[in-house]
């Protein structure tokens, strides 16, 4: 008779035991990457924002958008519905979620996606191996921390490679205000700033504003 796991507790530990082991050798694997301006991680990003930053540039040559306030980089609980694990980036007005003028472009790290997707893989191999008794919502709560575990990735890797893009020439063509600030979250939700030349409480000043 074989032996099953079946005690949520138990259950539980499993899951994780299972999972850490690859996150652990991935971490390891993108703390290498982080910095690596030639990496196709950092290629991806640069193209991604590049190409927004020329939208921007076309539409306030038209006269369309005003100064640039925000630059958002937002993740989005939909992406992990329908696998695409893309992100948005916007630019905003002052008017923040209220700018008129759509400015945005998606970003898919490919290489985060591919190690959450070899991941689970590996968690749905093992849970039928080890008979671990999980149901379907039960395993779908487990893919979402597991989604949010490597979105923690993000916010450092975006900080360095956003300092360096905004001291391309692409940037220096965009009108951008005095209160410029750079940030990361989910979208229309809590979000850390990145890159700002003022404090925290002037940051809320301007978002509440």
């Amino acid at each position: 008779m074989k032996f099953i796991i079946s005690d949520k507790e138990e259950v539980q530990q499993a899951i994780q035991d299972i999972l850490l082991e690859p996150y652990k050798k991935n971490a390891e694997e993108w703390s290498r990457l982080l910095e690596d301006e030639g990496s196709s991680a950092a290629k991806e990003f640069s193209v991604a924002v590049k190409k927004l930053f020329k939208i921007v540039e076309m539409q306030q040559e038209k006269g369309e958008k005003d100064e640039i306030t925000f630059l958002n980089i937002h993740y989005l609980r939909s992406s992990l519905l329908d696998d695409s694990f893309q992100l948005v980036m916007n630019l905003y007005s002052p008017r923040y979620y209220f700018d008129p003028i759509d400015t945005e472009v998606c970003w898919c790290p490919e290489i985060l996606k591919k190690y959450y997707y070899d991941d689970i893989k590996y968690l749905e191999e093992r849970i039928t191996r080890m008979n671990i008794i999980i149901s379907r919502q039960e395993l779908q709560v487990v893919k979402q921390k597991h989604y949010f575990d490597y979105l923690l990735f993000l916010p450092k890797f975006c900080q360095h490679h956003i300092n360096k893009l905004i001291e391309t020439e692409e940037f220096k063509k965009i009108k951008i205000s005095e209160d410029f600030v750079i940030q990361y979250g989910e979208y229309m939700g809590p979000m850390m700033p990145l890159y700002a030349k003022f404090s925290q409480e002037r940051i809320d000043e301007i978002l509440h504003n």
